[in-house]
Formats: structure tokens, C-alpha cells, sequence
């Protein structure tokens, strides 16, 4: 390690009161993907004093931090900055003032630990093992598009070797940090199912082709492509999150509509699932006398972490140097949630993390998930972030 533990550590909380109101304000005044002019301006503000040179304006919002340091390749860290068109229900001093929009993701730690993680770095001058990339991200929740994809197009990774993200996890508790190699995050596609058949009075329900019976039937068929026809090691989820249809209570319904999502790892199971979805659903709805049109729209691909990168890291993280109130395990099993940061995955070496947020001693069965209106992570969270960050910059060295 370059740097000490010690003085690391010192840096950090330099830094942590200005870090701390910057998340806090950045939760006060929400913005929602494509809209955080506002969050930018924040964190411009506060890098201004810094040795860093900053481009704005990237994909609308966006930014690219850059530190000089010595040789060409660098690594990067990225960090999300829209909320959610979610009402807050947390009752905190500094809650959202802006109706129906909240920071229920944690973005707004994501955004404050990156600006903490350039602050700290970019004052260690011959301490850097090489140049060091912030990436400032829009529109995140953006599905399918992603403001990934568009900050790639800008040329956020040009001279990347190495990029690192990470994402607040309420199942971990603070100071926990979890990863693994290989599929992290699953894709995320949308699918629509438009059923049609023939109204007529539900008292004479021979006379129509009821679309309700038809989504039943087609709903409950569509589960066994996944607990039938793919291998439970190579898991899929098909929810359908909404249903629509009919028009009163004594009329046989003809047309429903299902709408879900698909969420899958690999790329075989994913095509599998699109083509198959529309091959069942369609041969149910025809011997039931309707008909069904299938809309299915790709999301966010699936999050592979970087099997080689991994083990790099690992290393570096089972060092007895590892801060004392962070704590690294290799978590289990990837989950079904989705992230664009999938798509930076897929062009350079990419590593991301969940960071535990559940204050100690918090029932897990109980706290606020990800995207609730209650939503209140445990603010040592920025500490912890930051370090881990600078802990990763100045001990991997810059790899490729």
C-alpha cells in the first residue's frame, strides 16, 4: 500500500463534514434522470479547489473528473446521481422538498462518496499510482437506455483500464462490502402481453372468448418455461408486476393486457425467454380461441464482474491493511435487481460492490429495501465508502 492506513484515514474525515452536507443537500433537492443540473452544480462547487479537471455537460448532465498522475492507463470509479419519482415518508430534517421525488436508491451517497474519493486522491499527489477517472452518471434509472451507455459514447472510458462502482445494499449491514466474480446483476428486460378474445354478457359466456380465463391460463403456462425447460443453476424471474382489462363486472373481458419483467443472467437463457415467452403464450391464447401479441423491449444487460480483475482485488482486500471497520466477503449468489453499469462492464474491466447500509442492529425482515418511500441509510455509509475507494486506488496499482 502507498499510502498508510493511518494517514488514509485522517484524509477522510478532513473531508467527511463538507461530504456529509453535500449528500444531505443533494437529499434535500432531489432530481429525477435527464434532470440533475443542480446535483452537478453541486459537486462542481466543491471540486473547484481541487486539482482536478472537470467536463461537464457530458450526455446532458453528466461529468468526467480527471487527476493527472504518472503512465496513460487509468482507473475509474463511477457514481449515479438521479432519484425516483417517489414520494418521501422518512420525516428526516433534511428530507426531499420536492413532491413526489426521492432519493429512495442512494444515489445521493453515490454521488457525495465519489466527490469525497476525487477530493481525497487528488490531494496525494506523488502518492497516486497513476491517473484516476470520476465519472458523475445521469439518468441511471433510465431503463433501457441508461446514462451509462451515453457517457460511454462521450468517451468516459478512453484510457480506462479498471473501473469500480458501487451500490448501497440495505441486506448488509455498514461496514460490510460485498462482490463476486462473474454475473453480479441480472438483465432486465419489459414484457408486454396484449390478449385478445370476444366480449358478450358473462351470463352467456359461450358467446364470447373471455381474455381474462385466456391471461389466467397463459400467466400460470408462461412459469413453466422456467421451472421446466431451463436449468435451475441457470435461474430466470418472470414477474408480471401489472394486469389490465375488462370493463365491468358482467361482461366477459376482450382484451387483457400483462405486463412484467424478465430478469435473466446469461445471454442463452435471455433469448430463450423472449423467443419462448411469445411462442407459449401464443399457441395457449390460440386454443382458447383468442389471440396474443407480445411486446418484449431489452433493458439493462446482465452485470458481469471481471473474473481476472476480481482476483486482483481480492488480494489487495484480504491485506491486513484493509481499514479495521471494513469488512470484504464474496457474496453468495448475484441478485435479480438490475444496473446500468452493466454496460461500462462490457467494454473494459469492470468490478462493482454492494455496500452495506443497515444501521447495527436494525431487523433486516423489517428495514426500508431500496426504492421505499422510507428508505433511511446508516450515514457512517460515506465514511466507509470514501475509504474503501481510496483504500482500492492506492493499493492496486493501475492495471493492463
Amino acid at each position: 500500500m502507498i499510502l498508510s492506513t493511518k494517514k488514509l484515514r485522517q484524509r477522510v474525515e478532513a473531508i467527511l463534514p463538507e461530504i456529509t452536507e453535500l449528500r444531505r443537500s443533494i437529499h434535500r433537492e432531489p432530481e429525477l434522470s435527464g434532470e440533475e443540473h443542480g446535483t452537478a452544480r453541486k459537486v462542481q462547487d466543491l471540486l473547484a479547489g481541487y486539482p482536478i479537471s472537470l467536463r461537464k455537460d457530458v450526455y446532458g448532465t453528466g461529468m468526467i473528473a480527471d487527476i493527472r498522475g504518472p503512465g496513460e492507463k487509468r482507473i475509474a470509479f463511477r457514481g449515479d446521481m438521479d432519484a425516483l419519482p417517489i414520494h418521501e415518508a422518512t420525516g428526516l430534517p433534511y428530507a426531499s422538498r420536492t413532491p413526489g421525488v426521492m432519493h429512495a436508491c442512494g444515489h445521493d451517497y453515490h454521488t457525495a462518496i465519489l466527490a469525497g474519493t476525487a477530493m481525497v486522491l487528488s490531494s496525494l499527489d506523488e502518492d497516486l499510482p497513476g491517473p484516476m477517472r470520476f465519472l458523475f452518471q445521469p439518468s441511471e434509472e433510465d431503463n433501457p437506455r441508461g446514462g451509462a451507455r451515453g457517457m460511454i459514447e462521450a468517451g468516459a472510458l478512453e484510457g480506462v483500464s479498471a473501473l469500480f462502482g458501487l451500490h448501497l445494499w440495505p441486506d448488509l449491514s455498514s461496514g460490510s462490502i460485498e462482490s463476486r466474480p462473474g454475473a453480479l446483476m441480472a438483465a432486465s428486460d419489459h414484457v408486454t402481453l396484449t390478449l385478445r378474445g370476444l366480449g358478450s354478457h358473462a351470463a352467456k359466456p359461450h358467446l364470447g372468448i373471455d381474455a381474462v380465463l385466456t391471461a389466467a391460463h397463459v400467466a400460470t403456462a408462461i412459469q413453466t418455461l422456467i421451472s421446466r425447460r431451463i436449468s435451475p443453476f441457470d435461474p430466470a424471474v418472470l414477474t408480471f408486476g401489472r394486469v389490465e382489462g375488462g370493463s365491468r363486472y358482467n361482461v366477459v373481458a376482450d382484451r387483457v393486457i400483462l405486463d412484467g419483467t424478465c430478469r435473466t443472467f446469461s445471454a442463452e437463457v435471455r433469448n430463450f425467454m423472449e423467443r419462448e415467452i411469445d411462442n407459449l403464450a401464443s399457441s395457449v391464447a390460440r386454443g382458447l380461441g383468442g389471440t396474443c401479441e407480445t411486446l418484449y423491449r431489452r433493458g439493462y444487460p446482465s452485470l458481469q464482474n471481471s473474473e481476472e480483475l476480481y482476483r486482483k482485488v481480492r488480494s489487495c482486500l484480504d491485506s491486513p491493511d484493509l481499514p479495521e471497520e471494513l469488512q470484504f466477503l464474496e457474496s453468495p449468489e448475484p441478485s435479480m435487481i438490475a444496473e446500468d453499469f452493466a454496460y461500462y462492464a462490457e467494454q473494459v474491466p469492470s468490478l462493482f460492490f454492494w455496500l452495506g447500509c443497515r444501521p447495527h442492529g436494525a431487523d433486516p425482515a423489517t428495514y426500508p429495501p431500496l426504492h421505499s418511500a422510507h428508505f433511511v441509510p446508516h450515514e457512517e455509509v460515506l465514511r466507509q465508502g470514501i475509504l474503501f475507494n481510496c483504500f482500492l486506488a492506492t493499493s492496486l496499482g493501475i492495471p493492463g
